[in-house]
């Protein structure tokens, strides 16, 4: 940092350009690191809740299924189906909410993790509007991830709840939401979403490695997903236009990472200062070349 008057936090890469940092037990935090200090989830007891939920789940033999999957074919969504089938002997259905930017290699990660498990699969096709609307948010230096996760992913959700009649989704979500695993998604029309990877407090390369076991292959994409080649190609275009190293939501995406020690603080201060090189086929789908 160039100004010697901002303070980063001790733990993550936020700094006080662009969050809440305050002083706790003699060093300086931001306002997340800081509550997961002051508050540490109890990890027995969010297990032996876990426990008792995954218990109530395989008590219903009333279905072929009994939980659903989304399997966005990512490193992260790929070993926690692992978990789900492995680890906890659930019988799961698998879709995937295809938005039109998923590589060949992506979709391949989710048949590969599919087949290795044995497990049905399917896969909605999202509408060309909202494909369309991918393309002008990038095409105008904007990430559009917040409007794929806020006006339509819960549409598409939806619709396979509502057509399979199951109320539980697990996801990849790889770390635990408010100190729970077991969270609330109304908008989704379940009784609450399930993270099974989250429990697991794994290191990115651990996850990786799990992935691995049921075929995955990492698809070489930029960005901070592995199942979508949008996100690489928005930050590519932010960085170009206003000439800068990286996108706020790079730094709190990676710092997040780190506060739950799924990276390490150097590793992620590293890969936020990389340089963007995407693959120029990439760049043309999204007229960026």
């Amino acid at each position: 940092m160039c100004n010697k008057n901002v303070v980063e936090c001790k733990k993550c890469l936020l700094n006080s350009e662009i969050a809440k940092i305050s002083k706790f037990d003699n060093d300086y935090y931001c306002d997340e690191c800081r509550q997961l200090l002051e508050f540490p989830p109890d990890i027995k007891k969010i297990k032996a809740q876990w426990d008792k939920y995954i218990k109530s789940i395989k008590s219903d033999n009333r279905h072929k299924y009994n939980v659903l999957f989304a399997l966005s074919g990512g490193k992260d969504s790929v070993a926690a189906l692992y978990l789900t089938v492995k680890k906890y002997g659930l019988r799961p259905l698998a879709f995937t909410v295809d938005h039109g930017f998923k590589s060949d290699v992506i979709m391949d990660n989710c048949r590969s993790a599919v087949d290795s498990l044995g497990l049905d699969w399917i896969v909605i096709k999202v509408s060309d509007s909202i494909k369309h609307k991918i393309r002008e948010i990038i095409s105008a230096g904007g990430l559009p991830c917040v409007y794929c996760n806020k006006l339509w992913k819960a549409d598409y959700f939806k619709q396979v709840v509502e057509f399979t009649n199951i109320k539980t989704i697990f996801t990849g979500g790889d770390t635990l939401v408010n100190n729970k695993a077991i969270i609330d998604k109304p908008e989704w029309a379940v009784d609450n979403v399930g993270l099974p990877l989250a429990l697991e407090f794994l290191t990115e390369q651990e996850i990786y490695d799990m992935a691995y076991t049921l075929g995955w292959k990492d698809p070489s994409i930029k960005g901070w997903d592995t199942d979508c080649i949008a996100a690489g190609a928005s930050l590519y275009n932010y960085r170009n236009i206003h000439n800068c190293n990286y996108h706020i939501e790079e730094i709190r995406h990676l710092s997040h990472r780190v506060r739950y020690g799924i990276l390490d603080k150097e590793a992620a201060r590293s890969r936020l200062f990389a340089k963007m090189d995407v693959d120029p086929e990439i760049l043309k789908i999204f007229g960026l070349r």
